[in-house]
């Protein structure tokens, strides 16, 4: 009878501490495959998904602010099959997207490339301020365009990482209307303004943990430069460098800001009065909150 219960004990025992082990698996990869999750190399199939549309993605960054990231299928009557829109809204001001921008709201849409990339073709975008706070309401329609002889540019999915970094540099064309917010073609709009830009991707993969589900594991990177100087990558000419994370199954997780507007590499910026450094801003998801 000692031995049994002594035998019962010990399954007991193991049965708790085995089930702890398979709860937290479970937490680390809820929404993600566990293999995918440790793989070498990602590719954008893995991280982008037609069953993510309906989702709402919740960020928060370093000082408690939320951004969040509505996923929405493209209306039916956009030129493009298969795109999705993410709908960016933001709890306050000084988040991003558009940091310092009150209620700036961001619909980019994203199309699917047969080498598994995703881009950005276009986006509507509206806010209540500039980026100083300074009450202004404003709005726009851009989109994207390949520049004749060059690879697509606005990469936002690269196709794949690997351990190896990777590097596309070209342009896109980009064309601006202000005052309207359509998904309807712009391009031979007469009020439409015209501009080729530099465009750079990075890609690779890293390992990351984030506080979604205590999620930890290999992530495909997507490092962007937007508009920049092409020899050093910086300038105050609206440059723009970001670094975006990207996990299996799950989508976007994780923001980091290094150059927003042309502020210069590494400088924050300031509204209303008070001054954030970029790494304030930068953020990554989180688990929603509230009802």
């Amino acid at each position: 009878m000692t031995n049994s219960i002594r035998v019962a004990g010990l399954s007991l025992f193991l049965a708790a501490i085995l089930g702890c082990q398979f709860n937290k698996a479970q937490l680390q990869n809820s929404g993600s495959d566990a293999s995918l999750a440790k793989q070498s190399i990602i590719t954008g199939n893995d991280v982008m998904e037609a069953s993510q549309i309906g989702e709402r993605w919740v960020f928060q960054n370093n000082i408690g602010d939320f951004t969040f990231i509505d996923i929405q299928a493209a209306p039916p009557s956009y030129a493009i099959p298969g795109c999705v829109v993410w709908h960016y809204t933001k709890s306050i001001g000084r988040a991003y997207w558009q940091p310092g921008a009150i209620n700036a709201d961001l619909q980019f849409v994203l199309c699917p490339q047969a080498d598994g990339s995703w881009l950005a073709k276009a986006s509507l975008f509206s806010g209540d301020s500039d980026t100083a706070g300074n009450s202004s309401h404003w709005s726009a329609t851009q989109n994207i365009e390949a520049v004749p002889g060059k690879d697509p540019g606005y990469i936002i999915v690269p196709s794949n990482g690997g351990v190896a970094p990777k590097s596309q540099i070209t342009e896109y064309r980009n064309f601006n209307l202000q005052g309207v917010e359509t998904f309807e073609n712009i391009e031979n709009n007469i009020n439409a303004h015209m501009a080729d830009r530099s465009w750079r991707t990075d890609s690779y993969i890293t390992n990351i943990c984030i506080p979604f589900n205590q999620w930890c594991g290999n992530v495909l990177v997507s490092e962007q430069w937007e508009a920049c100087d092409t020899t050093t990558w910086n300038g105050t000419g609206g440059c723009v460098h970001e670094k975006w994370y990207f996990a299996p199954r799950l989508g976007l997780v994780k923001v980091d800001l290094f150059n927003q507007d042309g502020n210069g590499e590494g400088n924050g910026f300031c509204t209303l009065g008070q001054c954030y450094s970029l790494h304030d801003i930068s953020f990554q998801r989180v688990n929603p909150v509230g009802p």
